[in-house]
């Protein structure tokens, strides 16, 4: 069930996995995943105002890349679009939901 971008608990905004929706390019994920490398990891991960994952990473020719400032990148590497902020989504599942969907692998 498609619930928007955020829902209200208690008053207080909850972020959901709706922007994650936008994600339809794999190419804006590979895009990403080169701005990883270059970077480096924490500077990737500080760039896109995130933390490193704890659980979840998308493994991808043997790497693996922290998967929601990756998914936060993937959609400002799509046209049109900008890099989602941390509060826009809730990762766990929406995040593995919207990899799986555009041919990647998902694991801890």
């Amino acid at each position: 069930m498609y619930v928007g971008d955020d829902q209200r608990v208690g008053g207080e905004k909850m972020a959901t996995g709706g922007k994650l929706e936008n994600l339809t390019q794999p190419a804006a994920v590979e895009r990403a995943m080169e701005e990883f490398r270059a970077l480096g990891r924490d500077a990737f991960i500080e760039k896109y105002g995130f933390k490193r994952s704890r659980d979840f990473f998308v493994i991808h020719e043997g790497r693996a890349y922290d998967s929601k400032p990756l998914a936060a990148a993937t959609h400002g590497h799509q046209r049109g679009f900008e890099p989602l902020e941390p509060d826009d989504f809730s990762g766990g599942d929406p995040v593995i939901r919207a990899f799986e969907r555009l041919g990647f692998h998902v694991g801890k």
